[in-house]
């Protein structure tokens, strides 16, 4: 399951003996963004979808894996009552108590640290006890951690005597690698590290509002052993899912998009070109740089390095080509002469929408570098084209000068990877294979964890 910005989507998926992936249903459920920043719909998507699944496809699932949108957070208690709406990914903590959460975060948490963003999951946390101390009995959870538990229990609040007479244990708050980095995980160690555990103690927060264990991605257990999350008779009377389904440790939705590229070896990567342009590698060394905005998930025994420029295909909207005429001039254009054109220092235009940009330049002024209103627009779309490859290079370039691995192979997703014109410019600008990901789909990618393929 995969819960987006737009929707809820569903994908089941079984391994074939020729170790071949096959999606046997798949599904969905939308919301507007209002209506996507309550948890309620959450709940009401993922049971609308369970109970569109065909019986035979519940009935064989095996386990669940979850992906949310990364630094989305609510605070429970331990019924599962909502105290605290969820703040969401794109949700910058601001006011007085805002300002205060980030001053005790900037004065502890080491340089360069993703939680040093008004939008970490740190951040919100501190603000909710600043605004109002939380008590006791808080819980903080992540999006997909909310609906694993969620799944397991049949809804919210929980039904604490049951819990109890299934499982001694009760439910387990678990959260996961990757929702856990911008609450301030140690993603090398594997542990809460000291300097965040003081912060807690600090503000007067109780350690036990942090998720009870983190699990790698995929796995139901953190060092083997029993399962941490299995569906209970409630879970199973209100889902359909099976009694004792695993739900394993999830992820977050834009490293479930990466997965189900299908990625898998230092330097292979993904480069998904939307509004904007987001680039993830698998690189055997971990990379963090706040200036450009680069951070590291662990995968594995390796690390996704991630950054995100400004440029994308939002530009060609405030240019005025439709669609029918990117097409259209995309069909003649030359492609043949883009070495001779392209490297010559720096790209012929920036084509940001707005100034400001962070990576692979870092310049909060940087100003839009476009084509003039005389310019045709043939040759003004094919520089369009020529420069946003030049810069997707040297994007992949400043991620190996700050120590990540050397970019190999590159697979690409988003609108802009439609079109095949482009594609060819940017494998000759890059001198690296750029082939459209066959698989792209968030849920796709949780389904592999879910079928145990841990990362």
């Amino acid at each position: 399951l995969d819960l987006g910005t737009s929707g809820v989507r569903l994908m089941a998926v079984r391994a074939a003996a020729d170790s071949r992936r096959v999606v046997v249903h798949t599904d969905e459920v939308a919301w507007s963004d209002d209506a996507g920043a309550r948890s309620e719909t959450w709940v009401a998507g993922m049971q609308q979808l369970l109970a569109r699944c065909p019986p035979d496809v519940l009935e064989a699932t095996a386990s669940v894996a979850v992906s949310g949108t990364s630094a989305t957070a609510l605070i429970i208690d331990e019924h599962g009552r909502v105290k605290r709406a969820p703040r969401m990914y794109n949700y910058a903590v601001s006011g007085s108590a805002g300002d205060e959460a980030m001053r005790i975060i900037e004065a502890r948490a080491p340089k360069g640290h993703t939680v040093r963003a008004r939008t970490s999951t740190l951040a919100k946390l501190l603000a909710w006890h600043l605004e109002a101390p939380l008590s006791p009995t808080d819980r903080l959870v992540h999006q997909a951690d909310f609906a694993a538990t969620v799944l397991c229990a049949g809804g919210a609040p929980f039904d604490e005597q049951q819990q109890s007479s299934e499982d001694p244990r009760g439910l387990v708050f678990a959260s996961d690698w990757h929702n856990a980095l911008k609450l301030g995980y140690d993603v090398e160690n594997l542990r809460w590290p000291g300097w965040l555990l003081d912060i807690l103690s600090d503000v007067g927060l109780p350690h036990e509002v942090l998720p009870a264990a983190v699990l790698p991605p995929g796995a139901a257990a953190v060092d083997g052993g029993e399962a941490l999350r299995k569906v209970q008779r409630s879970g199973s009377s209100t889902f359909g899912l099976p009694r004792e389904c695993a739900v394993v440790g999830g992820t977050t939705d834009s490293i479930a998009a990466f997965l189900a590229s299908g990625c898998s070896q230092p330097g292979e990567a993904v480069t998904s070109l939307g509004s904007t342009m987001a680039i993830k590698m698998i690189s055997t060394t971990k990379v963090d740089d706040a200036d450009f905005g680069i951070y590291s998930h662990r995968l594995g025994n390796s690390w996704l390095v991630g950054g995100a420029s400004n440029v994308g295909c939002r530009v060609f909207r405030k240019l005025g080509y439709s669609d029918e005429e990117l097409e259209d001039l995309s069909k003649g254009m030359d492609t043949e002469d883009v070495e001779s054109s392209a490297g010559q220092g720096e790209p012929e235009y920036y084509p940001l929408v707005d100034p400001g940009e962070r990576f692979p330049v870092n310049d909060p002024n940087l100003q839009p570098r476009l084509p003039g209103e005389e310019a045709p627009r043939p040759e003004a779309l094919r520089g369009l084209f020529i420069s946003i490859a030049e810069i997707e290079k040297l994007a992949y370039d400043r991620m190996q000068e700050l120590g990540a691995s050397q970019v190999q192979e590159v697979r690409t997703a988003g609108g802009g990877s439609k079109n095949p014109t482009w594609l060819k410019i940017r494998e000759k600008c890059m001198n690296l294979k750029v082939s459209r990901a066959e698989q792209a789909d968030a849920a796709y990618g949780a389904a592999l964890l879910a079928l145990r393929e841990p990362v």
